[in-house]
């Protein structure tokens, strides 16, 4: 699950500029003296108090010399109910009600619905779902991945996790943590020799009803194959924790519009 999620970040969001967290000894302010499975306890803690998130973001997605921009708002709704309104630079809908999955292109009057098998996660990273909410690395990470606390950096603690498979592409993560919030700070991935796969970061923290956590500005590199991609997430107009109704995750085809039922390969109009 979390390699998909680097694969994902590559079309969508995920983090960091020129930013290495590898440990230093922070010396000074003294840090919680914690395990590294409290303070996952304790970040874990702090995101699950979320339970819905509706918002607008711009993301630059930039390869090269080239910068694709993209606007819009969205929905999310734990556990996987969301929807992603894009505005520009072409106006599209993205809606799951965790079981179903729709895309709908309103230039085109062409919507693809799809059903989301128990426990596929693939399906929903194509699009981006939880991608552009996953600030929370651990929980992407699952049990699938031994964690131990290395050091302290700029009043942050770092914990390095190694998967338990030796089939894994990924040798090692470093995640920092900031104790003052109990939020992720930023994360690296590297690969099975060493190499720095992507690199995340978590910018302007502020306090939204309570919840002093959210990063307004997310920042992603990554590397690999000789090729290099950045991207840059910034939000505003965030609620957290606000009234979602679970019918606005149901998606109504409008009239006229072509629907293509991707498990069956079935071309229909509606009227």
């Amino acid at each position: 699950m979390f390699q998909r999620g680097v694969a994902r970040a590559t079309l969508l969001l995920t983090i960091m500029a020129g930013m290495s967290i590898a440990p230093r000894v922070c010396k000074g302010d003294a840090l919680p003296v914690l395990s590294a499975r409290e303070i996952i306890e304790k970040v874990t803690l702090t995101y699950d108090a979320v339970q819905t998130i509706q918002g607008r973001f711009v993301r630059d997605s930039i390869v090269g010399d080239e910068t694709q921009r993209v606007i819009g708002t969205f929905i999310f709704k734990k556990p996987d109910r969301v929807i992603i309104h894009n505005l520009e630079p072409r106006e599209q809908d993205v809606t799951s009600n965790g079981q179903m999955l729709w895309l709908y292109d309103k230039k085109d009057h062409l919507a693809s619905q799809l059903t989301i098998p128990p426990g596929n996660e693939a399906i929903k990273d194509q699009v981006g779902i939880g991608a552009l909410f996953a600030f929370n690395p651990f929980f992407q990470m699952g049990h699938g991945y031994s964690c131990r606390r290395i050091d302290d950096f700029d009043k942050h603690i770092v914990i390095a996790c190694k998967p338990n498979s030796r089939s894994a592409s990924i040798s090692r993560v470093l995640v920092k943590v900031n104790p003052a919030r109990w939020t992720v700070a930023a994360y690296e991935i590297f690969d099975i020799s060493g190499g720095l796969i992507s690199q995340t970061k978590y910018e302007d923290m502020q306090p939204i009803q309570g919840a002093s956590w959210f990063p307004f500005r997310v920042e992603t590199k990554l590397q690999g194959n000789g090729k290099r991609f950045s991207e840059i997430v910034r939000y505003s107009r965030i609620t957290i924790n606000g009234l979602v109704d679970d019918k606005q995750f149901e998606f109504s085809t409008p009239k006229g519009v072509r629907v293509l039922d991707k498990n069956n390969s079935i071309n229909q109009v509606t009227k």
